[in-house]
């Protein structure tokens, strides 16, 4: 019998390890698997969503897809704002198994950062109540949506509740620096931005709003700094890149911010507001007609350019061309009046929690004919979300789509276009006048080119 149970003993360990190798292995590969999710919900914290989205990636080269993996992608890419990438990894997510109502309060946080619900502070309100755990993702999403919409008012009162329920959030005062951001106050988002950066040295987003602050400030050194940490984070961010090219070149580095600026060109023709930085670069080196070359098609679709004038103005007074170079200096000058304008403009839209599509329109039409593309198209359409019908803006839009090669696009501006020309023809037939106000009769073809 003891001769039985000592052969027993090695078969029973070995069962019995074959039972538990499994298991242990199983642990193991979960172990590994939580330490990853872990490792990108951390990242994602921080905003370094660009290595979340690395980190994810590889975590699912290596344990296949899962739920949680995909949702964390879409959050990621979600800051990111990467429509596509965001909605691919949610529908990964929902094919995982995500239950659905998980999957649309994503999509409604997507939504809600992006100022695209009116009714976003309701939505974020009932989510903040459903799940404790949404709450600071819901917090996040409402602050950027109201900010988009530059609702100053409703952001104000929401960051107050915001930091009695959670009195640390290191979102807080960036929120509140973006907002003097955008007033341009400069100094003022320095002196908030600093101590918050410097009790939260990993939260990324701090480093690109300091960066803007110094560039406003012409602290081109501190900006610099500032800006290359935030690309070692978000090595893809452009807006990023270009102002630290714009901190570098202003800091007497131009061989390094051209080398910024020729990684951020795509294939094709550059952006405007990257093609015009080269262009200084190319008049501080004296290579005038580098510069003129390269800002002849600008010139050519936008002649009201502020920025684009004054630099073509240097450029032909380097090559002794002083016809030229005092026309587009009057182009400037005459430009630059308006643009001062426009900041009053803004400053007054930013000081009224009701604003008309008249004032939005204004002030996008001129950012958008004297110096930013951008901005000018940010704010006309600001007017239409006021006013759908509002003729003026949609002229704008047509011209902005028709100069930039998007016939389909200038296309559907062009049919409210059309459609008002044809009420005020019929009002008039009927002995009625028509809206002085929204005629495009009395604006440029959005077609044709406008003259300086």
């Amino acid at each position: 019998m003891n001769l039985f149970s000592r052969k027993a003993s090695p078969i029973r360990l070995l069962l019995l390890l074959a039972v538990l190798l499994p298991l242990i292995w199983f642990a193991w590969q979960r172990s590994q698997f939580n330490s990853a999710l872990s490792n990108a919900q951390r990242l994602i914290g921080n905003q370094e969503n660009y290595w979340a989205i690395e980190s994810l990636r590889k975590t699912e080269q290596r344990f296949g897809f899962h739920a949680e993996t995909s949702l964390l992608l879409a959050r990621a890419n979600r800051y990111l704002g990467k429509a596509d990438e965001f909605r691919r990894s949610l529908d990964h997510a929902i094919d995982a198994g995500l239950p659905a109502k998980r999957a649309q309060q994503e999509e409604l946080l997507y939504r809600t950062q992006r100022g695209e619900l009116p009714d976003g502070v309701l939505q974020m309100s009932k989510l903040m109540q459903e799940s404790e755990d949404q709450f600071e993702a819901a917090a996040i999403a409402l602050a950027n949506g109201l900010l988009i919409r530059n609702d100053f008012e409703g952001i104000n009162d929401f960051l107050m509740l915001w930091q009695s329920h959670d009195p640390a959030s290191p979102w807080i005062p960036l929120f509140r620096g973006m907002i003097l951001l955008s007033r341009r106050e400069w100094g003022r988002a320095r002196d908030l931005l600093e101590p918050a950066q410097e009790k939260n040295r990993s939260f990324v987003p701090f480093y690109a709003k300091l960066g803007a602050a110094y560039l406003g400030l012409n602290e081109s050194e501190k900006a610099v700094r500032a800006l290359e940490r935030h690309l070692e984070s978000i090595p893809d961010d452009e807006d990023a890149s270009l102002k630290l090219a714009i901190a570098l070149r202003q800091s007497g580095r131009s061989q390094d911010a051209l080398q910024v600026l020729v990684r951020l060109v795509p294939k094709g023709e550059p952006p405007h507001d990257i093609t015009l930085e080269i262009a200084k670069i190319n008049v501080e080196n004296g290579e005038s007609i580098q510069a003129i070359d390269r800002l002849a098609g600008i010139a050519r679709s936008w002649p009201e350019d502020v920025p684009v004038a004054n630099v073509l103005s240097q450029a032909y007074q380097q090559l002794g061309d002083e016809e030229k170079a005092t026309r587009y200096a009057k182009v400037a000058d005459e430009g630059q009046k308006e643009l001062t304008s426009a900041d009053a403009k803004l400053f007054a839209i930013l000081d009224q929690p009701q604003r008309s599509a008249q004032a939005c329109y204004e002030l996008g039409h001129i950012l958008l004919h004297k110096q930013s593309r951008l901005n000018g198209v940010y704010w006309l359409e600001a007017a239409l979300k006021i006013d759908e019908g509002y003729v003026p803006a949609h002229i704008d839009m047509a011209i902005f789509y028709t100069r930039t090669n998007q016939p389909q696009l200038a296309a559907v501006h062009q049919r409210y276009i059309d459609r008002a020309k044809n009420t005020d023809r019929s009002n008039n037939t009927n002995g009625k006048s028509g809206s002085g106000a929204s005629d495009p009769g009395n604006r440029q073809n959005p077609t044709g080119s406008s003259q300086p």
